[in-house]
């Protein structure tokens, strides 16, 4: 399951285009996580509005990319420029997911692959916002995305997936607490909560899966960071957000995580 038979492609095909369109109809959920987390708001009501006029948006204007893109990127009634960010987000939830149902198919795994992909969108913008992995984004995305694992344990019947994703999440923790101990300014405590997650979510595949995704995450902070700094003349002073990054290498290592993982460490391939 977890390596497809390509030969079957038309379960893979189907995977990926409800995953597809689950992750752009929730897209507009993420959206609204992103923007009224932060600010203390309730991501259920009241109803979206307008950030300019205060007007209540009706049904056909938040339609997931089509709304946007019919009004061409503005408020119908006070024609204010609507941030391209929204149907950006959107799109890229769709396109995320789809890319997890073509890999893992029709299976409970891929349904809490999606649960995690749409939280890792949304801790990504939140943390590149705030430079902060809410703590109201990540408890209850992490409640969520254990019980989808465990259903998805029970699907396959190899309980100890479940027992080795506990144990990797165990270990990321630990690892990134220590690392926050020694050095809080170049870690924060909620990259160290995150990590949790994160080896929960790779390492159900496999152990050492949530070794490379997290290494993932530090090579891609390290390279982008830098280079990011650089371009701005910033310097160290720069506060660069690492959640995105970590979220970045966790998303690559779902999808690709076994491949690179018996590449790296090709004596312990099984």
């Amino acid at each position: 399951m977890l390596r497809p038979n390509l030969g079957d492609v038309s379960e893979y095909a189907l995977a990926a285009l409800f995953a597809g369109l689950f992750g752009l109809l929730f897209g507009s959920f993420v959206n609204v996580i992103i923007y009224r987390v932060p600010k203390g708001e309730s991501i259920v009501t009241p109803r979206s509005r307008c950030t300019t006029c205060d007007r209540q948006l009706a049904w056909y204007e938040n339609v997931p990319l089509a709304s946007w893109i019919a009004l061409r990127g503005k408020c119908r009634t006070c024609k204010a420029p609507v941030s391209a960010r929204y149907p950006l987000v959107e799109a890229m939830c769709a396109a995320l997911c789809a890319a997890v149902g073509a890999r893992f198919g029709l299976h409970l795994i891929s349904v809490a692959y999606v649960a995690f992909t749409l939280g890792l969108v949304a801790i990504s913008f939140i943390d590149f916002d705030t430079k902060l992995i809410h703590k109201k984004v990540f408890y209850p995305l992490l409640a969520i995305c254990f019980v989808l694992l465990v259903a998805a344990t029970a699907e396959v019947a190899e309980w100890n997936r479940l027992g080795d994703a506990v144990v990797a999440a165990v270990i990321a923790f630990l690892v990134f607490f220590v690392i926050n101990w020694i050095y809080p300014r170049g870690l924060g405590f909620g990259d160290v909560r995150f990590s949790f997650l994160l080896g929960l979510m790779l390492g159900w595949q496999r152990p050492l899966v949530a070794f490379t995704g997290l290494f993932l995450g530090f090579l891609f902070g390290a390279v982008i960071g830098t280079a990011g700094a650089v371009i701005s003349k910033a310097g160290r002073k720069a506060e660069i957000p690492f959640g995105p990054f970590l979220a970045a290498g966790a998303y690559v290592a779902v999808l690709y995580g076994l491949e690179l993982t018996d590449w790296i460490f090709p004596s312990l391939a099984p």
